[in-house]
């Protein structure tokens, strides 16, 4: 070898050595111990865990180690479509459409996702994770099921403090009954660290786990129950304090029927059903019952018993039609929940509570701690009496807010009997009646999307003249601001009483 070959090579690793000695010195990283690794990646997302595990050896097994698992399909077959060629349309599945790839493409990209989720669950060390998170579109695509069961035993018996559980993620449109639900495995599951479970798209019963002593809150959306009632479904939840269900099928019409003490704090029933009907009634003892929504195609019976500690309380009929049963029906509810201190209504509850005073039976029950009142209206003489009605119903009220955005889409309740004939114009000025609210206790009067209406304008108009404390009424998130300036106007009972225009929604 001649001496310039010797030259060159010598130089060559002089080169390397202190390249290496340079990285060495600049790579603090790897010399941080493996907790304060952990708390830094921590702010990190599932990805970047796995590209720093191809980088270095020292993190390989680091990512076992993490405190959440979140696995969406959707999200990570599109990011592996975006990263592979598609055997059809090549470089098209780069597009922002990837759901539109050749059927091989979609499998392949399947078994990479199962892959994945399959071989870190499996690897996972971690003595406690914080939450982890399942969403697959089992309807629509072939799952190996004993795969995804092991998963959800995973998921339900591992130490693990919040789970969400989805299987459904296209949102279909066709009948529910037709679709292939995933029926959660009937196996004694049980968890002392779970607090939180969500669950999506599946047939799931509860009276079939074991005791999930420190589970307060469950959320089930578009989930079918297979519990004959909600006390047997309750019973594996000693500290369950928190219920929300959204568009979820009851197997059994007296689901909501039960005995036994309901010892949740907040409750959520939205647009619920059973597999023969979309109303069923609801007959439960609630002493800890704080919060309660229900919301409905229609008022089916309804008593909550023993509701004494309820502060909020929110009631959604989405209906064109009522009769005398559904005015017993709700006269009924809000007695149960007389004790509220924050009341919402909907314009069908408002309109049917506008005949009470043409009807024969009792008078409405008073509502004598409810101090913050929400209607929701459209902004049509139809809800006049029935604002009247609840004004002379809640002799503590102290702010009353009138919301109008349903204004586009006005429903006017088609009645069986006789229905009041109200004119606007004159309405207001036949009440000669004393309303109690006004004269010790309403002070703040909302307006929310304020357009200036002869309804919106005769209303303001006559609780400004009545109104004798009140302070302050906010026309919200409103642009008509000529009808605004009128209402400043107009004549008002309370010396202290201002006008604010806010040309946004107030909080």
């Amino acid at each position: 070898m001649s001496s310039t070959a010797r030259s060159t090579l010598t130089s060559k690793r002089l080169c390397k050595k202190s390249l290496a000695e340079n990285n060495s010195e600049d790579d603090h990283i790897s010399r941080l111990p493996n907790p304060v690794l952990l708390h830094i990646f921590y702010l990190l997302p599932l990805e970047c865990w796995l590209t720093m595990s191809l980088v270095s050896k020292q993190f390989v097994d680091l990512w076992t180690h993490i405190p959440f698992l979140d696995f969406d399909q959707h999200e990570m077959e599109d990011k592996i479509m975006r990263n592979n060629l598609c055997p059809e349309y090549g470089k098209c599945c780069r597009s922002y459409f990837p759901i539109m790839c050749h059927p091989k493409c979609a499998k392949v990209t399947q078994k990479k996702f199962v892959r994945v989720v399959d071989r870190m669950i499996r690897l996972h060390s971690g003595s406690t994770l914080n939450s982890f998170n399942l969403s697959i579109n089992y309807y629509q695509q072939y799952w190996d099921i004993k795969m995804v069961d092991s998963w959800v035993h995973f998921a339900m018996t591992k130490n693990i403090k919040q789970v969400e559980l989805n299987f459904d993620l296209s949102y279909p449109t066709e009948d529910r009954n037709k679709l292939r639900l995933y029926t959660v495995p009937l196996e004694h599951f049980a968890s002392k660290v779970l607090t939180s479970l969500e669950l999506e798209a599946c047939e799931f019963k509860a009276s079939s786990l074991g005791s999930f002593e420190n589970l307060s809150f469950f959320g089930l959306t578009s989930v079918t129950l297979l519990d004959k009632t909600v006390g047997h479904f309750v019973s594996k939840f000693p500290r369950l304090s928190e219920l929300c269900m959204y568009n979820c099928v009851l197997l059994e019409d007296n689901f909501f029927v039960s005995k036994e003490e309901f010892k949740v704090e907040i409750l959520s029933i939205s647009d619920c059903m059973t597999t023969k009907s979309m109303v069923f009634p609801i007959y439960i003892t609630a002493p800890n019952l704080m919060k309660y929504h229900f919301s409905a195609s229609c008022l089916d019976s309804c008593s909550i018993m023993g509701a004494h500690k309820l502060k909020d309380a929110n009631i959604y009929i989405d209906s064109r039609v009522a009769d005398r049963s559904q005015e017993s029906l709700l006269d009924t509810l809000l007695k149960d929940l007389s004790h509220c201190q924050t009341l919402y209504l909907n314009s069908w509850c408002i309109q049917v509570l506008a005949t009470r005073k043409c009807s024969s039976s009792k008078p409405l029950h008073q509502l004598q701690n409810t101090k913050e009142l929400y209607l929701a209206l459209y902004s049509i003489k139809q809800e006049l009496p029935g604002i009247c009605w609840l004004l002379k119903r809640c002799p503590a009220l102290h702010t009353l807010t009138l919301s109008f955005y349903q204004r586009h889409d006005p429903k006017s309740v088609t009645w069986t009997g006789f229905v009041p004939d109200v004119q606007v114009e004159s309405y207001w000025k036949s009440q000669d009646m004393l309303f109690e609210c006004m004269q010790y206790s309403l002070k703040t009067i909302k307006v929310e999307a304020f357009t200036g209406q002869a309804m919106e304008m005769q209303t303001l108009k006559f609780l400004l003249q009545n109104a004798m404390v009140l302070e302050k009424l906010e026309l919200c998130d409103t642009d008509s601001l000529r009808e605004a300036d009128m209402v400043k106007n107009f004549k008002k009972a309370s010396p202290d009483a201002r006008v604010a225009i806010n040309m946004e929604l107030a909080s």
